[in-house]
């Protein structure tokens, strides 16, 4: 475990701050990390969530359970949630005050769309100063901000998860 948090840290730290700061389609950021348990998902998420600006969107991509609530309490903990992070299936949005900002976690899991997120959240829902964690980003796609970061995740055969993350 010491290794992978030794080589996710390394990875961040070599990244262009293109995370850090306001993101442009110039310089996406592409980045494959692959994680062998929910401990290394929480490490990369953390790594990830040190390295947000207030204002910045996540989409977290990916089937049923392939960890994208994990990966959310990773960002979360960085940002100084003290609360454990749940899926907001049947909530649609959990709110969370972390030490940075708020952090708001969307499951667009049951949204029917953009008209069904903007009468459930507002239409300027991302205008704030907050963090926002996307699950099922592809049912709100066109609502969210130009410049989201984007998390792909994987379920590879030997039951390890790829994240590809872009933006």
């Amino acid at each position: 475990m010491a290794d992978f948090t030794a080589f996710v840290t390394n990875i961040f730290n070599n990244l262009k701050e293109s995370v850090k700061t306001e993101q442009s389609q110039d310089t996406p950021v592409t980045l494959c990390v692959e994680s062998s348990s929910a401990a290394e998902t929480a490490v990369l998420g953390a790594a990830i969530g040190a390295r947000l600006a207030k204002g910045t969107a996540v989409a977290l991509e990916g089937g049923l359970g392939v960890g994208k609530t994990c990966l959310a309490g990773g960002i979360t903990g960085a940002l100084g949630v003290r609360v454990p992070v749940t899926s907001p299936t049947y909530t649609i949005v959990n709110e969370y005050e972390g030490d940075f900002c708020a952090v708001y976690h969307i499951d667009a899991y049951r949204l029917s769309g953009v008209e069904d997120f903007f009468c459930t959240c507002g239409s300027d829902f991302f205008d704030g100063e907050g963090i926002y964690l996307i699950e099922w980003p592809e049912n709100i796609a066109e609502a969210l901000p130009p410049h989201t970061l984007r998390i792909k995740i994987n379920i590879l055969s030997n039951g390890n998860r790829k994240f590809s993350i872009y933006g």
